[in-house]
């Protein structure tokens, strides 16, 4: 499954236990984020009881997470989990028990939602899927958030914006793209400083002038216009 599934999954409602893998961590903590949302509710108050993270940091917490997913949820809500752990690095035995309880879960009660870091999930290849995304695969709604492709990442920068009934030119994109790398958690930073400059100034589409004056320059861009500089000299 892919985010645009994903999104999907979101409007028709999320049930059972989903696994988020890939080296795109802003996709992964946007979505989570949604993901808790769309379980629990907004009342912050209410979505405190029902909503549990646990960690596997220096063990797997798997009874801690037991517990979170076998929870009784206030007001008659659902329950959301969010368990972060690097499944790489999980006994066979340790495994086996996650397997176990996400096989128990009731998926009407309960969303489980496993975020490994970069790295922490063996999905193999799309000819030659791994035994790890196989197992995987046979309990839950398995996610892949990887990198964006720029083409891929002008749309998402588009949808930004249109949530905030702004547009903004392909030109315009690819000089944010230039300025701010594929960096999903500076782009994010750079279209908030665009849509609050073009809200308060009446501007409707952001063109290259915008970009120009608003957003900031990478280390990256600094240090390509000084080669250039430096080229230009010889």
């Amino acid at each position: 499954m892919n985010q645009a599934e994903f999104r999907k999954e979101l409007k028709n409602g999320l049930s059972g236990t989903y696994l988020f893998y890939g080296d795109e961590e802003y996709l992964k903590k946007f979505y989570a984020g949604r993901a808790e949302k769309h379980t629990v509710g907004d009342d912050s108050d209410l979505a405190s009881w029902n909503s549990h993270v646990v960690n596997a940091e220096s063990d797997a917490n798997l009874g801690e997470l037991e517990a979170a997913v076998l929870s009784v949820s206030m007001m008659g809500d659902r329950i959301f989990v969010r368990y972060n752990a690097d499944l790489t690095a999980l006994t066979e035995d340790e495994t086996d028990s996650l397997i176990d309880i996400i096989e128990n879960i009731d998926p009407y009660n309960t969303v489980l939602l496993i975020v490994a870091p970069p790295g922490g999930f063996d999905p193999g290849t799309a000819k030659k899927p791994s035994k790890m995304y196989k197992r995987y695969e046979a309990v839950a709604k398995l996610v892949d958030l990887t990198a964006e492709t720029p083409a891929e990442l002008k749309k998402w920068m588009a949808r930004r914006l249109s949530q905030d009934s702004l547009a903004i030119t392909p030109d315009a994109c690819e000089l944010l793209l230039s300025r701010s790398t594929d960096n999903m958690f500076i782009l994010s930073g750079e279209l908030e400083k665009l849509a609050a400059y073009s809200l308060a100034n009446g501007i409707a589409t952001i063109d290259s002038a915008v970009v120009t004056e608003i957003s900031s320059v990478t280390a990256e861009e600094d240090a390509f216009a000084l080669a250039n500089a430096i080229l230009l000299k010889f």
